[in-house]
């Protein structure tokens, strides 16, 4: 079994809290035809984000501080949510994933 150093396990939770708040908004979202589409959105990306989680626990997804640059200055969560959402709670929470992801991953 891989042990996951400080950063991996820094970069899991704030994915985990991600992955938590999300949870959370689709058990808040009235459903109403009109909602069901916010549920599909917030589930697709739980989904995404759930593969960005065990992709780092296998240690496979990209590190910029290794020295490996995947050509890109985000991993597209905020960019994802611009689309849609407009839950401030939500949008700050990816925004520190991000910034983790960049400054400290």
């Amino acid at each position: 079994m891989n042990t996951l150093d400080d950063k991996e396990e820094g970069f899991i939770k704030l994915i985990q809290d991600n992955i938590n708040l999300s949870e959370r908004k689709i058990s808040e979202i009235n459903y109403e035809k009109s909602d069901l589409w916010r549920i599909e959105y917030y589930q697709r990306l739980i989904d995404n984000l759930m593969k960005m989680k065990e992709s780092v626990i296998a240690k496979k997804f990209p590190r910029p501080s290794s020295g490996f640059s995947p050509g890109v200055t985000n991993i597209g969560v905020t960019r994802y949510l611009g689309e849609w959402c407009d839950d401030e709670d939500v949008i700050e929470i990816a925004r520190k994933l991000e910034a983790f992801y960049r400054e400290k991953y």
